[in-house]
């Protein structure tokens, strides 16, 4: 029975699965999860290098290279790291068994922490840090709640996101603190035609 379980379901199920043409979108870490959880469930290193692989794939391919999502919202940008970060959650202290290397590239795995293996894994962080006022509140460019919230820099200091394309400058700290965004980006299915705005907030508050 447990022989028919792993055959016919589990591994037909990520075989078919693997026929899906990859888009490397937003919800993409979902399959990549998937694909890490089910290598280990069934003792199938291949599974796990190509969550792994497909996971690096998205952060090399589809993140501006200040570590901003290329849909240029920072709703988007949580959404796809919270997922991202799921896939670093599942991968993390997976070894390979003794003497496996990945037929694909020749790559093994021990002990892995892709948090702390990846440097650009804290950039795509942190990144969006930059895009949240010091009350807390997310600043609103393409598709963004205005009234989502997140954690603002350590500091109010000017930021450039150069890929893409958003200034802030700033002065002071709280309760004296202000902020100008200028923003100046296109997007990739979530932009707004808003190029060349400008957003003041001060005195505690978005004016």
């Amino acid at each position: 029975v447990r022989e028919a379980i792993e055959r016919d379901m589990l591994h037909a199920s990520i075989e078919f699965l693997r026929t899906y043409k990859e888009y490397y979108s937003n919800m993409s870490p979902g399959i990549y999860r998937s694909l890490i959880v089910y290598g280990r469930i069934l003792n199938e290193p291949d599974y796990v290098h190509d969550g792994i692989n497909r996971a690096v794939s998205l952060l090399r391919n589809q993140f501006f290279f200040d570590g901003i999502w290329m849909e240029g919202s920072p709703g988007y940008h949580q959404q796809t790291i919270g997922g991202l970060r799921s896939v670093f959650r599942v991968a993390k202290g997976y070894s390979d068994p003794p003497g496996y290397t990945w037929p694909e590239d020749g790559t093994r795995f021990d002990d892995l922490d892709m948090e702390a293996d990846l440097p650009f894994v804290n950039k795509a962080i942190n990144s969006v840090r930059a895009l949240v006022f010091p009350n807390r509140r997310t600043v609103a460019v393409h598709d963004q709640w205005a009234k989502s919230s997140g954690k603002p820099t350590d500091r109010n200091v000017p930021v450039l996101l150069a890929g893409m394309r958003h200034a802030r400058l700033a002065r002071k700290e709280l309760p004296n603190a202000m902020q100008a965004h200028l923003h100046f980006s296109g997007g990739h299915g979530h932009q707004h035609a808003d190029n060349l705005n400008i957003i003041l907030w001060a005195n505690g508050r978005e004016l």
